[in-house]
């Protein structure tokens, strides 16, 4: 009986049903890690799923109207962890995280979050690594309508993540009404708000005086920049005018990014130019820029100009430059300062030069004796073939002598040498208009020029051969711009290049032969007596000194 009791027992426990099994709720946590990006940029959400098979599917779903649709796909973890990787979409966009269900648990679903996007169009990445930008105004008004703002704005929202941007501008000055400015400002507050990047500004602090229209903006660039102000210029430590010395300028206009989002490498930019930010120079005047994309010669030269500024504007003065280069990892070589006559400047003074094949290189002055400039025009000869010789400037004066009888010799040797100054509304820019003239010179006058700009198409004494080479940046052709300010020349040369940067740099020379005709149709007879207008550059000014010899701003 007993065995039987059992097999009956047995028997019962074997044809019984089991009990339905009930699937059980599914808890899913999530992080974002930012709600609010650029658009285009990557968010990512991870998170854990409670219950769930190694490679069982996690979605990342979109709300579409009533419905939600599958943005993005992902698999489990043995760890039951997940993470999805979305692009920013513009606007507010609502997701949540969701899981199929199966026989052992519910369909899953977290709580939902709002992922907004925010417009930064950044430029698409470069095909040409070196490229010009103009500005060109015809009776007031720029034919090429924001370009310049634009084109920065663009070159600024292609900064990568935590990367860092250094703008050193002689002035800066946001009109609310204006686009032009806004579009630019706009741009570093978002690469800093929304992608963590740095943004370090550099400006002449003289014309920041607080009854200066410029002082607010000061206020604007706080909100987003480490401010960084040098008064009468950064690398000079000479008497100010008030104590009777001759005023020096902090007169860059350049701008670095140390990393772009265009390669997943570390890919740096540099753009110099002719213009301020301001509605006036952007949109009125006569302004070009170079872009140059990952060159890291160039970048690290114009990057140890900045932070040599910078430490010339703290607490040490230039002197603390030299531990603050080698904290930096600079090399000596091309680092290094020294003072003269309260004016500092470079060691060795030579051609900062870009990466091999590029035939890129940039002077940065104050420059101690000589001039660079005519240095590199007195390496030239001209023969029938390569005799073109194009200056656009804003203005020359007598104590750019040497540059002047370089051009006088190049003209004496054949070339066809032409010069495009501004309109000229003060005494030394008269003056510098008529020693051209003495000097046999062709000077042609058209409104509104601010571009610096010397090209040549000749050949080089050193190797007899052809050379089509142009200078630009910030640099005028006056004394101060060349010893006592702070600026840069850039040389962008079409034969001292190589495969893609030869014919890089042919367009850029190129487009600027044209930029140049362009100017030169709109010339007019140069004016000999001074303008009693006042235009931005004069109200500008007007807020330096009351030193006469401070009346031209060395733009």
């Amino acid at each position: 009986m007993l065995v039987v009791t059992a097999l009956v027992a047995m028997s019962a426990s074997v044809v019984a049903p089991a009990a339905a099994q009930t699937p059980r709720a599914v808890v899913i946590t999530r992080t974002v890690s930012a709600t609010t990006s650029i658009v285009g940029d990557p968010a990512q959400v991870t998170g854990t799923v409670s219950s769930g098979a190694a490679g069982s599917a996690v979605r990342l779903e979109r709300q579409s109207g009533r419905r939600w649709v599958t943005a993005v796909t992902t698999r489990l973890a043995a760890n039951r962890h997940y993470a999805l990787t979305f692009k920013t979409r513009p606007g507010a966009t609502r997701f949540r995280i969701a899981t199929p269900s199966d026989k052992s648990r519910r369909a899953g679903f977290s709580s939902s979050f709002v992922s907004k996007g925010e417009t930064c169009t950044a430029l698409a990445r470069p095909t040409a690594r070196t490229q010009a930008w103009f500005s060109q105004p015809v009776d007031g008004v720029t034919t090429s309508p924001l370009q310049l703002a634009r084109n920065t704005g663009r070159m600024i929202c292609a900064a990568a993540p935590g990367s860092t941007i250094d703008v050193a501008m002689y002035f800066i000055h946001q009109d609310p009404k204006s686009q032009d400015v806004s579009t630019i400002l706009a741009a570093l507050q978002r690469v800093h708000r929304l992608r963590h990047v740095r943004v370090e500004v550099l400006l002449e602090g003289r014309v920041y005086d607080k009854t200066s229209p410029l002082y607010p903006t000061l206020a604007v660039l706080r909100q987003f920049a480490h401010l960084t102000l040098c008064n009468f210029g950064c690398l000079s430590e000479r008497a100010t005018p008030a104590e009777g010395g001759t005023p020096s300028t902090m007169h860059h206009k350049f701008l670095t990014i140390s990393d772009t989002v265009w390669s997943p490498g570390v890919d740096p930019a540099v753009m110099t130019s002719s213009a301020n930010w301001s509605r006036s120079q952007l949109q009125h005047h006569w302004q070009s820029a170079v872009m140059v994309y990952n060159d890291p010669a160039l970048f690290t030269a114009f990057d140890i100009e900045w932070n040599t500024m910078a430490a010339c504007a703290g607490r040490g003065g230039c002197a603390a430059w030299a531990a603050r280069a080698l904290k930096l990892g600079y090399p000596t070589a091309t680092s290094a300062i020294s003072e003269n006559l309260g004016v500092w400047h470079s060691v060795d003074r030579l051609e900062r030069q870009g990466s091999p094949g590029r035939g890129l290189g940039v002077v940065f002055t104050p420059w101690v004796s000589g001039d660079p400039v005519a240095t590199q025009l007195d390496g030239y000869t001209c023969t029938p073939e390569h005799r073109t010789v194009r200056v656009a400037h804003m203005f020359v004066t007598s104590r750019r002598w040497r540059v002047l009888q370089a051009l006088a010799n190049l003209k004496a040797s054949g070339c066809n040498v032409r010069i495009v100054l501004s309109q000229p509304s003060s005494v030394p820019a008269i003056a510098g208009v008529q020693t051209a003239k003495d000097d046999g010179l062709s000077v042609q006058c058209t409104p509104s020029v601010h571009d610096k700009i010397i090209m040549v198409d000749a050949v080089r004494k050193d190797t007899g051969l052809p050379e089509r080479a142009l200078w630009i940046g910030s640099q005028s052709l006056g004394g101060n711009a060349l010893h006592i300010n702070d600026e840069a020349l850039l040389r962008v040369s079409v034969d001292g290049a190589t495969g893609q940067s030869l014919r890089d740099n042919s367009a850029v020379y190129a487009a600027y032969g044209r930029h140049w005709s362009a100017i030169q149709q709109h010339h007019g007879v140069c004016a000999t007596k001074p303008s009693n207008a006042r235009g931005e550059l004069t109200r500008v000014t007007s807020l330096l000194t009351a030193n006469p010899n401070d009346v031209l701003p060395a733009q």
